[in-house]
């Protein structure tokens, strides 16, 4: 209780886990078995948003009494898209303007594929 009341005090929350429920034996026999689990995995709120297929492995236990857990993010932090602005000073250049008067005249794309075609400098 005092450890869950901690990471709840520091802002933590448990990963969970995929696999076997415990990661720790006394590797005793019989009623003396005790298995605990012991080992986890903590994050903060905002890692797990940046993470969010995170998951935490409880790998098969060799030579100790504790089983290996393996954390995998599968994903990169996610990033913002950087958000697409026209230059007022773009103007001054009559390319553009034919450009982006052509794209626009040719094309049978939604405004959002229009843009985008415009930022690349591509005309179809």
């Amino acid at each position: 209780m005092a450890f869950r009341r901690m990471t709840e005090d520091v802002g933590l929350v448990d990963l969970g886990y995929q696999g076997p429920a415990y990661t720790w034996t006394n590797r005793r026999e019989g009623a003396g078995l005790v298995l605990k689990r012991l080992d986890r995995a903590t994050a903060t709120v905002g890692w797990t948003g940046l993470f969010p297929k995170a998951a935490v492995y409880h790998l098969p236990r060799f030579n100790s009494d504790h089983n290996p857990i393996l954390l995998r993010t599968k994903a990169k932090p996610v990033r913002r898209k950087k958000t697409f602005r026209v230059e007022n000073w773009w103007m001054q250049y009559p390319e553009f303007k034919e450009r982006c008067s052509t794209i626009i005249a040719e094309s049978s794309d939604s405004w959002e594929e229009m843009v985008t075609y415009i930022r690349q400098g591509i005309t179809k």
